[in-house]
């Protein structure tokens, strides 16, 4: 098993290991709550869709152009991992934790150990291991085509797909449209058939933390191709007959809105999202490079 290095390493490295089954839910613990007299928790904003319907599990592909608002090597807090940027990420009462009680996923950039790093995870495909718990996550170093480490206030285009044939999953990852890392799991024995349930939810972003920017995002019924990814990398994201869901400024500036709090405190409970979608918080639409994206709060 290869490890992976910092930032000077050529894309493409796998970490497999137990921390990464958490690494995109890291974000996501429950609240404490706050002693009388703190000041009031700042909160981000998510995008969210009902999952059922609009996620498929055995194959897709989701891509998203992103400016983060810090650079590679920036420490953006301590302990052994955090998401910075959540690109989706499936949850509900069903889909809390690793999912041990249904269906998990999540797609999201964030730092591990010192090191940044663009994840993919689920509770549908499991590597087992000789001497630790069993692996859920492809894992690359975040590396842009061009070499230099990622820096705050550019632009990147990133992608990951997923696509099950019989007992494995074929998993791959990209940075402006090259793939920086690619694997076959096998499918988990225990929860390789869980569905997306008809609470859970897609969200698209985070209410407690993102730090960047998103100018679109295509979510997409099935694996697209490493040439499709590509051309679409270089030419910009459309909508076409194989989207499941598509996010701009303009899209988003449509949806109703409800408190991203209200998304934070009632995570063990039903939340009722309409099939438009609804946008947990406040953003913002600033002028990006193709006209308005949305900003994320911090």
């Amino acid at each position: 098993m290869r490890t992976t290095p910092g930032m000077g390493a050529v894309g493409g490295v796998l970490l497999l290991s137990a921390l990464s089954a958490c690494f995109a839910l890291t974000a996501e613990a429950a609240p404490k709550k706050a002693p009388k007299g703190a000041a009031k928790e700042k909160y981000s904003a998510a995008i969210v869709f009902p999952a059922k319907g609009n996620f498929d599990p055995d194959q897709g592909t989701v891509e998203a152009v992103f400016s983060p608002s810090y650079s590679a090597g920036d420490k953006m807090g301590q302990g052994s991992g955090m998401t910075t940027f959540t690109v989706l990420s499936l949850h509900g009462p069903k889909g809390a934790g690793r999912g041990e009680q249904g269906l998990s996923w999540g797609v999201a950039i964030g730092q591990s150990r010192g090191n940044d790093r663009f994840s993919m995870s689920s509770s549908r495909f499991e590597r087992p291991s000789k001497y630790r718990e069993p692996s859920s996550s492809i894992i690359c170093g975040f590396k842009p085509a061009s070499g230099l480490p990622f820096k705050a206030g550019e632009w990147y285009s990133l992608a990951a797909s997923w696509k099950r044939t019989e007992d494995k999953y074929a998993l791959a990852l990209y940075i402006d449209g090259k793939c920086v890392d690619k694997s076959t799991m096998p499918v988990s024995p225990m929860f390789g058939t869980a569905e997306p349930d008809a609470k859970d939810l897609l969200r698209f972003g985070n209410p407690r933390l993102m730090r960047g920017s998103l100018e679109c995002l295509r979510l997409s019924g099935r694996a697209r191709t490493p040439e499709e990814i590509a051309a679409a990398s270089k030419s910009g994201l459309v909508k076409d007959a194989d989207t499941r869901i598509f996010i701009d400024a303009e899209a988003v500036a449509k949806l109703k809105t409800k408190a991203a709090e209200d998304l934070v405190n009632k995570e063990e409970k039903t939340i009722r999202v309409p099939p438009e979608g609804l946008l947990f918080g406040a953003v913002e639409f600033v002028p990006g490079r193709n006209g308005k994206v949305i900003k994320f709060p911090e």
